[in-house]
Order: structure tokens, then C-alpha cells, then sequence
């Protein structure tokens, strides 16, 4: 829908500026009446203009759009994906070694086909605490929580990956 009615999005050092086409916006809005014609548009040449507050950071080589939350001073978060995956992986590898499927890490990279040494680095993310998954699942974590920073921190003791992960 909002490809539809969008005519310009123009990111700019601050803020994020989108332009829709009010007559488009209308017409998908409003409900077609009884005789099942589209509502009478007044002006087709009024653009709405949205502006939002938002920054562009860099980390880690990767360029992520910054925009505040509710109060407006808090950045709103997702989760990342690639800490998901990491998390899921683990914690299916763990499981599959458990129920005896897999004998060992071997033989999880030659049944998946990736490499043994990456296998080995995402293990321990299948013992993270349960309230920091869950705060990097709701994306509830610091904006610079990245899988490079997980796996550095994924020791065993969950006090510790509290204080580093989550109430950074």
C-alpha cells in the first residue's frame, strides 16, 4: 500500500522525509460507496509531507537507521538478525548433540556443510542467559550489541552476560 501512495522518500542527515500523494491516500482509505464508485477526490495535487526524526550509523560495517522511539529520546530497536540466527543455531546444534543425532561438532559441519571452526564459535551462544535472548529477540539491547560482541561475551556465568550484553 505505501508504494502505492508514496511519491518521494528522501533520507537526510537528521530526519527522514516522505512525501505521499493525499488524492492516492484518500482512495485507499476511504471505503467505495453503494454504487461501488471510489470516492470524490478533491484536489489530486496536495501532497502530504511526513517528517521523521532519524540518523544513520555506522557500526561494524553495516548502516542502520536510527529512529527515536515514543518519548522520542529513546532509539527504537529491532532485533538483529544475524544474533537470531546465531541463538537458533546454537540452540539446535545443542539439542541435536543431546538427543545423539550429532556426535560432535564434526559432524554437525559435515551434515550442515559449514565450516567447523564457525560451528565452535556459535555453540556457547546456545547458553545465554534467558532474559538477554530474550531482550535481543524484542530487540531490547544497546544499538551496538552485534554478533562479534555476543560471541565475545558469551561466557557461562549469566551474571556476567548481563552486565555485558544486556545493561550495557
Amino acid at each position: 500500500m505505501l508504494t502505492a501512495v508514496s511519491l518521494r522518500a528522501t533520507v537526510l542527515r537528521q530526519s527522514i522525509r516522505i512525501q505521499l500523494e493525499q488524492h492516492a491516500v484518500r482512495a485507499r482509505l476511504l471505503v467505495r460507496n453503494e454504487t461501488g464508485k471510489d470516492p470524490e477526490i478533491v484536489n489530486k495535487d496536495d501532497l502530504i509531507t511526513l517528517e521523521i526524526p532519524a540518523t544513520l550509523k555506522r557500526q561494524r560495517g553495516e548502516l542502520r537507521l536510527i529512529i527515536p522511539g515514543p518519548q522520542g529520546n529513546e532509539p527504537r530497536r529491532e532485533s538483529v538478525h544475524a544474533l537470531v540466527k546465531a541463538i537458533s543455531r546454537a540452540h539446535e546444534w545443542v539439542r541435536r548433540i543431546e538427543t545423539g543425532e550429532f556426535k560432535d561438532q564434526r559432524a554437525i559441519a559435515v551434515a550442515t556443510g559449514i565450516n567447523e571452526r564457525y560451528i565452535s564459535h556459535i555453540l556457547p551462544c546456545a547458553f545465554v542467559a534467558p532474559d538477554v535472548v530474550e531482550a535481543i529477540i524484542e530487540g531490547d539491547h544497546t544499538s551496538d550489541l552485534d554478533l562479534a560482541c555476543l560471541l565475545n561475551n558469551a561466557s557461562l556465568n549469566w551474571r556476567y552476560q548481563r552486565r555485558c550484553l544486556h545493561d550495557r
